[in-house]
C-alpha cells in the first residue's frame, strides 16, 4: 500500500489531526501506518480530512495516489503545494504566504505608493533614516519600509520591486509587513533573466535510505543540548546548528518501527553512510532564516564538502563567486 487520497467509505473514520469524523464521501487523506502483531507485519491507514492535510501534512498528500476526482478548489490547492514543495532559499515568494513575523523571506510585489524618505522609528525603537512604500501583489495588500542606504534607491508606482533577505514584522494593524535591512538586496524592475538565475537551485530528495514518508533531511538549530552526534558521539549545543536525518527506529520490545530522527554536526553529516545524498538534500531545503544567520557555519561546510553536488548548490546558494 502507499498514502491515498480517496472518498470516504463511512463516516465512521476520525481525523487523526482534528480529532472530528469525516463524513462519508468526503475526500479525506489516508496515510499508510506499518504494524506488526503475533510476528506478521500488517498495513492500515491514518485518515485525515483534505483541509488538516493541507495545514499539517502537506507531503503525505502529494505523494498519496489519487482515487478521486477533486473538485477545481482543491486542485489550486493541491497545484499550490507543488510549486512551494520546490522552493529553496532563493526562492521568491507571494507576500500572500508572509504568515509570521521575524522571518528572512524573499519577495516580489507591485509600489502602489511611495513615501518621500524621512526619519522614522524601526521596530527597535531607533530613530534612522527611512521610506515606506504601500506594495500589492494579486489583490493582497501590504507595507515596506526601506532603511537606510536602500531609502535612496529610485523607484515609482507601477514599479515592480523584488527584496532578498527581507525580514517580516508584525505592523500596527496586526498585519505581517515587510523591511529591508542592512544585508537585503532590493531590486527595482529585475527581469526574468535576472529572477531565474537567482531562483537556481532544485531542490532534491534522496531515495538511498528509507523514512517515514512526508519527512526530509534538514539543517535546524538544536532546541537543547540532549542529542549527540551519531558520527562522533559528542553532544550537540543548545541553539547550534545541526543536520538532522529521519529514519525508523526500532522498538524491540514491541517488534515496531516507529518514526525517529538521526543529529549530526553539520560536518560529521558527510561521514553518514548516506553522507553527500544527505547533505544535498538538506542543503536544497535550506530556509532564508538558516542560510542568513548561519552563513559563517555553512561557509564552513562549504569548504569542507568534496566535489559533490551538494557543493555547487551550496555555492550557488551562498552566492559564492
Amino acid at each position: 500500500m502507499a498514502n491515498v487520497l480517496e472518498s470516504a467509505k463511512s463516516g465512521r473514520a476520525t481525523c487523526r489531526l482534528c480529532k472530528q469524523k469525516i463524513d462519508k464521501g468526503e475526500v479525506r487523506l489516508g496515510i499508510e501506518s506499518i504494524f506488526k502483531k503475533d510476528g506478521n507485519e500488517y498495513a492500515s491507514f491514518r485518515w485525515h480530512h483534505f483541509q488538516c492535510a493541507v495545514d499539517k501534512r502537506p507531503d503525505d498528500l502529494l505523494k498519496a495516489t489519487r482515487n478521486v476526482t477533486l473538485n477545481p478548489d482543491q486542485e489550486r490547492i493541491l497545484d499550490d503545494l507543488t510549486d512551494k514543495g520546490k522552493r529553496t532559499a532563493t526562492s521568491i515568494i507571494p507576500i500572500s504566504e508572509l504568515e509570521e513575523p521575524g522571518r528572512r523571506v524573499n519577495v516580489k510585489a507591485t509600489i502602489k505608493k511611495a513615501f518621500k524618505k524621512k526619519k522614522m522609528f524601526d521596530i527597535e525603537g531607533n530613530e534612522r533614516i527611512g521610506r515606506s512604500l504601500y506594495i500589492t501583489y494579486e489583490d493582497i495588500n501590504s507595507k515596506i519600509n526601506l532603511w537606510d542606504e536602500h531609502a535612496d534607491i529610485e523607484l515609482s508606482p507601477s514599479d515592480t520591486i523584488v527584496i532578498l533577505s527581507a525580514n517580516t514584522f508584525l505592523g500596527s494593524n496586526n498585519n505581517i509587513q515587510i523591511e529591508a535591512i542592512s544585508d537585503s538586496t532590493v531590486l527595482i524592475n529585475p527581469t526574468e533573466d535576472e529572477l531565474a538565475q537567482m531562483e537556481s537551485v532544485e531542490v532534491f530528495t534522496a531515495d538511498s535510505w528509507e523514512r517515514p514518508q512526508g519527512e526530509f533531511a534538514r539543517f535546524e538549530f538544536a532546541k537543547s543540548s540532549r542529542a549527540k552526534c551519531r558520527v562522533c558521539d559528542e553532544k550537540i549545543g543548545k541553539g547550534e546548528l545541526k543536520l538532522v536525518k529521519p529514519v525508523w527506529g526500532k522498538d524491540e520490545k514491541n517488534d515496531r518501527n516507529f518514526p525517529s530522527l538521526q543529529s549530526f554536526h553539520i560536518n560529521c553529516g558527510l561521514e553518514d553512510e548516506h553522507g553527500p545524498d544527505l547533505a544535498r538534500e538538506a542543503i536544497t531545503k535550506l530556509t532564508t532564516d538558516i542560510l542568513t544567520e548561519s552563513r559563517d557555519n555553512l561557509i564552513e561546510l562549504y569548504v569542507s564538502l568534496p566535489e559533490i553536488g551538494a557543493k555547487s548548490d551550496l555555492k550557488k546558494l551562498l552566492n559564492i563567486k
